[in-house]
């Protein structure tokens, strides 16, 4: 099967280190290679490594004699996800930072130490959305994260409302009652 890669007309199919790859003819341009992502391996070729979709598209029309990739690459196709590792090992990271500063919140008594991981857990989570902008699943789990912050905080915000009030109650009735009791 030949591909014809957008400008680039007799190109192959190859798996490249258990990749599949376009292979581009020996007398191709350069400069016209490196404008669709191609790169040269060490034995001279030219290759492009296959998008997720590119390689989908090769499976649909592989009894074909040509497949052709004619649309022009543009801004307004989602970029490959080459950082994805990185964006959630950080999210994953900031996870653990706000769980860790929560369980210390429960269990100690200084409450300012434990508000300095799960400060730094939400500056994270906000640095992969500035940082990884266009990486899909790290904004999902992101918001995600978000608005079960903000519902742990309107949460937060109850429970210490009722306290207060249940305190408001128990220190009216508690009068009352140790009004008669003298001591001395």
């Amino acid at each position: 099967m030949k591909i014809m890669y957008y400008d680039i007309q007799g190109c192959d199919f190859e798996y490249v280190d258990n990749k599949p790859a376009i292979i581009a003819p020996q007398d191709t341009d350069v400069e016209l290679l490196k404008k669709f992502d191609f790169v040269q391996l060490l034995d001279g070729r030219w290759c492009h490594y296959m998008t997720l979709d590119e390689k989908l598209h090769y499976l649909n029309n592989e009894n074909e004699e040509l497949l052709i990739f004619s649309h022009e690459p543009s801004d307004d196709n989602e970029p490959v996800e080459r950082d994805a590792p990185i964006a959630y090992i950080i999210v994953m990271l900031a996870i653990f930072a706000i769980i860790f500063g929560l369980m210390f919140l429960y269990f100690s008594e200084g409450a300012a130490q434990s508000l300095i991981p799960i400060a730094a857990g939400i500056i994270a989570l906000f640095a992969v959305r500035i940082v990884f902008s266009g990486n899909k699943p790290a904004e999902i789990i992101t918001k995600t994260l978000s608005v079960l912050f903000v519902i742990l905080l309107i949460g937060l915000a109850i429970l210490a409302y009722a306290i207060s009030k249940a305190c408001d109650s128990c220190e009216g009735a508690g009068n009352g009652i140790l009004e008669g009791l003298r001591i001395g």
